[in-house]
Parts: C-alpha cells; sequence; structure tokens
C-alpha cells in the first residue's frame, strides 16, 4: 500500500514537472505532438510527394489536433521554409506580429537557450509576460501561446519520426548569439505564424504540423 502510495505520488510529480499549467492552450502543443507522432508512423508516410488536398483531409480525419490546412496554404509553407535562404529571425520580424510578441518569440527559439529543463523554464517565463501583456489583440495573444505551448511541448515530449539524429538542425540567431536548434521546431513555429495570419488558431496548428514536417526534411 505504501509502495503504491508512492508510486502515485511520483507520477503527479513528474506529470506536473512536465505539464504547462500556466498556458491555457497547453492541450495544442500535446496534440501537435501526438498528431506528428501519428502522420509520421503511417506506413504511407511520404512528404516528398507533396501535400495534395486529399493526404491532407486524410490526415486531418486521423489526428487529434484540430487544425485547417489547404494544399496552397501547405504548399507556400512548405516552399517557404525549404527555401536556402530562410532565415528565422528575418521571418519572425518581416511577420505582422508586433514588436512585443516578435522578442518573445524570438528570445525563445534561441540557440543560447541552454538545456532541455532551462529551455521549459523559459517558455514557462515567456507565458507568463504574454499572459500579463493587456495591449496585443486576443488573436495574436491566442497565436504566441500556441507557439509556445509547441516550443515546450516539442522540447520535452520527441517525436521518434523526426529525431534529431535523423535530420539537420537549423543555424538561428537571438539574443544569446548564433547556434542551432531542430529544424522542425523552427518549422514548426514559422508554418504556425504563417497558418495564423490566414485564419488564426486552427490554421496555425495545421501550419505547425505541415512546417514541422518541411522543417525536419529540410
Amino acid at each position: 500500500m505504501k509502495k503504491t502510495i508512492i508510486s502515485v505520488c511520483l507520477s503527479v510529480t513528474v506529470t506536473l514537472l512536465f505539464a504547462q499549467s500556466n498556458n491555457p492552450f497547453k492541450q495544442r502543443g500535446e496534440d501537435l505532438v501526438a498528431s506528428l507522432g501519428i502522420i509520421t508512423a503511417d506506413p504511407g508516410f511520404n512528404p516528398s510527394n507533396g501535400f495534395d488536398q486529399a493526404t491532407i483531409d486524410r490526415y486531418k480525419a486521423m489526428i487529434p489536433s484540430k487544425s485547417d490546412m489547404n494544399e496552397s496554404l501547405a504548399g507556400e509553407i512548405v516552399k517557404t521554409i525549404k527555401s536556402p535562404d530562410f532565415n528565422f529571425e528575418k521571418f519572425v520580424r518581416e511577420s505582422p506580429l508586433s514588436v512585443f510578441s516578435q522578442d518573445i518569440l524570438l528570445d525563445v527559439f534561441n540557440a543560447g537557450s541552454g538545456s532541455k529543463k532551462g529551455f521549459s523554464q523559459k517558455v514557462t517565463n515567456a507565458v507568463n509576460a504574454v499572459n500579463a501583456n493587456g495591449t496585443i489583440e486576443r488573436q495574436e495573444k491566442e497565436l504566441v501561446l500556441t507557439l509556445l505551448s509547441f516550443a515546450y511541448e516539442i522540447n520535452n515530449s520527441p517525436v521518434a519520426g523526426l529525431d534529431r539524429k535523423k535530420q539537420h538542425d537549423c543555424l538561428v540567431t537571438g539574443p544569446d548569439g548564433t547556434g542551432t536548434l531542430p529544424c522542425w521546431m523552427l518549422g514548426a513555429a514559422a508554418g504556425a505564424i504563417l497558418g495564423g495570419q490566414i485564419c488564426g488558431g486552427p490554421c496555425a496548428i495545421g501550419g505547425a504540423i505541415i512546417g514541422s514536417i518541411a522543417g525536419a526534411l529540410s
């Protein structure tokens, strides 16, 4: 009985350590990682064939993420991320997001973020800052919090099909200098920003899924 109680306590403690409890959109990050796991485990998964509408509709029916995506937007995301001169910092600075949101994202998606634990703490601090900001528009706040939920979950729950060892890291410049981050993490962020501009949350989620896969294979 005593061992059972200890086991339960440990399980709850681990859950709390890795749960992004301060983010109202944390479920989107959890669903993104689960969705990517389902897609990359599919025997028919072959992103080199592109993302036609039939493929997009098929995956939308399989995954938990409540996403929206079409062939045209998917093509734009893939083209942007796989461009030889794609620069994440430049991409964020040229987005319609406020300077506050741009600074938050570039501070988080930054090669100098340190260890996995340090990165998680940085994301948690960023979420607190966004929650406390009363000046940015509601839709932008939702998009940034969604992006932060993606970063948190990608950091803590790697997807086997997009493992770092099987794909390239990408060069990124931020407040802490220049270094590398997993390309699929940057792809998720870029895809979500592009998608979010079209139809908000649902397209941001769809964009993150496409962007993750395109980033991993860039």
